[in-house]
């Protein structure tokens, strides 16, 4: 979790800055560390985000949704469920 903290840092201060992807697959990582390290609705808003910003991403941020909720901890699970729903991801 060392790595998806530093990963949240950097998100953190290049979104304080105003800086954002050229690619919204950029965003995926991000998506990723804010859920691991127990930031859900910071990660729920950026898949929102990327999803408005370009419909393509569609796919990547349920294959990303589908491992954080594999990985996940058990008290996390329902919130994660929810957030796949939410972006009509097939659950897994």
């Amino acid at each position: 979790t060392d790595d998806y903290q530093t990963v949240v840092s950097l998100g953190d201060e290049a979104i304080s800055l105003g800086y954002k992807p050229t690619d919204p697959n950029e965003w995926l990582v991000f998506i990723k560390a804010y859920a691991l390290t127990g930031n859900i609705q910071t990660a729920k808003k950026l898949s929102t985000a990327a999803l408005a910003e370009d419909p393509r991403i569609h796919r990547g941020i349920c294959t990303t949704w589908e491992h954080i909720y594999i990985i996940s901890d058990e008290a996390s699970k329902d919130e994660i469920k929810q957030i796949l729903l939410s972006f009509k991801c097939s659950p897994q």
